[in-house]
């Protein structure tokens, strides 16, 4: 063929290659797009019914494995193929097939391309080359004005962008509208073999907990539901210390919605929690104590030196003091019974003082005024 020919030749065969790469490049795209779509939708649903079920590991794992399945059988299809038959590496996407494509598309070009392309492969059995020069320059001339390369349009990228767009909203609307269901959904499907309680529709709150009080007071214990679900009922377990089986007391909300109990004279340590199904508190503890009491008391007061009287000590436990101005007055008193943890004396003129205790030993002086 001559030199002209030949120009016109690799011309066309150019362009029907970049129109064969582009159509593998838009059908790869489309097909990822076609994954996403579908690989989306798996999700929003697995996503739904583990929010709304709380699944098992069981299904977790199964959903997982949908999902799984589905993106590699999707990536293989959709992408790994075309990109495959392009390559050659199996059902050849070649020029034969795209010209039909063409030709399909262009039907005044059909039967020109697929010869066209027979007679520059060799397909000409003896013809002189003279003939063959001037048949294929015929043919390319007619194909030449032809913008073939239009078949290669973003239509079907466009149409599977229209499906894959319904899933990615989902998502988008699930996550904005919930952010914390979602969320905690996503992680538990993440987590597929791990066991999670659904949690509780409220939680309860007591007060006082654990508290130490003196041996004979009285203790009101106060609870508040926090939740929108309002329990049905609401009880206080307690065991005093010593017994074997606890007791149970119904509660019934104030006006204010909290529910309270007044455990009176204590006399004895004891455990509780509250109980309103399916949430339970832990045990708290009422450690009922002794009070401590004053033992003995003993007053030494020292005169002022200008009256040289000597040391006077009071009979013990006689806390009332007469002595002149400017006497000082040593107190020592011993505690008994259970551990003072502090202690604080306090006078007629308001003003009180704190005092250290040693060995349940408390030690100060006094100026009398």
């Amino acid at each position: 063929m001559s030199d002209q020919t030949l120009k016109l030749v690799a011309v066309i065969r150019a362009r029907i290659e970049a129109t064969r790469r582009r159509i593998t490049l838009l059908d790869s795209l489309a097909g990822l797009l076609l994954t996403a779509g579908v690989v989306l939708a798996i999700w929003i649903l697995s996503v739904s019914l583990e929010a709304s079920f709380w699944l098992s590991p069981f299904f977790r794992i199964a959903l997982l494995l949908i999902l799984a399945g589905a993106l590699l059988v999707l990536l293989i299809i959709y992408v790994v193929v075309p990109v495959a038959r392009f390559k050659g590496w199996f059902g050849q996407f070649s020029e034969q097939h795209l010209a039909r494509l063409i030709g399909r598309a262009y039907p005044d070009v059909s039967d020109r391309m697929i010869n066209f392309l027979q007679l520059t492969e060799g397909a000409h059995s003896q013809t002189p080359s003279s003939l063959l020069d001037h048949a294929v320059n015929e043919l390319g001339s007619a194909i030449q004005p032809v913008q073939f390369e239009g078949i290669a349009t973003p239509a079907r990228i466009k149409r599977t962008a229209k499906f894959a767009v319904i899933p990615l909203l989902a998502v988008i609307i699930f996550a904005g509208a919930s952010p914390a269901t979602f969320s905690g959904a996503s992680q538990r499907l993440l987590s597929p073999s791990t066991l999670f309680s659904r949690p509780a529709p409220f939680s309860i709150l007591v007060s006082p907990g654990d508290i130490e009080v003196i041996k004979g007071d009285s203790v009101t214990v106060t609870t508040r539901i926090d939740g929108s679900t309002v329990p049905r009922a609401v009880e206080l377990e307690y065991e005093f210390e010593g017994e074997i089986r606890s007791r149970t007391q119904s509660l019934d909300p104030s006006e204010s919605g909290l529910y309270s109990h007044t455990f009176s004279g204590l006399r004895q340590s004891l455990r509780y929690r509250v109980v309103s199904e399916p949430v339970e508190t832990p045990w708290f503890t009422i450690s009922v104590v002794e009070r401590p009491i004053v033992q003995r008391l003993d007053i030494t007061l020292e005169a002022p030196s200008y009256t040289r009287l000597p040391v006077q000590e009071l009979e013990t436990n006689v806390g009332d003091i007469t002595a002149l101005t400017g006497t000082r007055a040593q107190i020592r008193i011993a505690i008994a019974g259970t551990d003072a943890s502090s202690a604080r004396v306090s006078f007629i003129d308001g003003s009180s003082k704190a005092l250290s205790i040693e060995d349940k030993l408390i030690l100060f002086s006094k100026n009398v005024f």
